[in-house]
C-alpha cells in the first residue's frame, strides 16, 4: 500500500492532517459526532472561512436604545459593548453551527467604579478593574 493510498482510505488520517494543515484543534462538542461528520465540518469551516461565506449574519448596533455610544471589543468568540458611563456590560458570543457553538447573550452590571476590563472566554474570565476611590 502506497503513503498516498493510505491517506487517502483513512478518514482518521484525513481528518487530522486537515485539523493540522488549517491551524485547528478538537473542541468540547466534537465527541459527540463521528469522524467523517467532522472531517466534513471542518472541511466546510476552512472552505467557507476561504471564501469568506457566512452562513448567517448578526447585525450588533454601535449605539444603545438613547443613541449614546458604546464601545465595543472582541475577544475570540466574544463580543463586548460597554456603555459610555461603564454601568453595564452586554456580552454576545457568537454562535457557530459547523463548530456546535450556540449563540449566547448576558448583561454584567459591575457598577460606575469599574475603569478597565479583561475578558478570557476559554478560562470563562472576566476581571474587572476599579477606579481607586479618593
Amino acid at each position: 500500500m502506497t503513503f498516498y493510498r493510505l491517506i487517502k482510505e483513512s478518514v482518521a488520517i484525513q481528518c487530522t492532517l486537515t485539523l493540522q494543515t488549517n491551524g485547528l484543534k478538537l473542541g468540547p462538542g466534537s465527541s459527540s459526532v463521528t469522524i467523517t461528520e467532522l472531517l466534513d465540518r471542518v472541511q466546510r469551516y476552512t472552505t467557507q472561512w476561504r471564501n469568506v461565506e457566512w452562513t448567517r449574519r448578526i447585525s450588533v448596533p454601535f449605539q444603545s436604545g438613547n443613541g449614546s455610544h458604546l464601545k465595543m471589543f472582541l475577544s475570540g468568540d466574544f463580543l463586548v459593548r460597554v456603555k459610555d458611563d461603564s454601568t453595564s456590560m452586554e456580552v454576545l458570543r457568537f454562535p457557530s453551527s459547523l463548530r456546535g457553538v450556540t449563540e449566547k447573550r448576558w448583561t454584567v452590571r459591575p457598577g460606575p467604579t469599574v475603569r478597565r476590563f479583561v475578558a478570557e472566554p476559554r478560562q470563562d474570565l472576566l476581571v474587572l478593574v476599579e477606579r481607586k476611590s479618593m
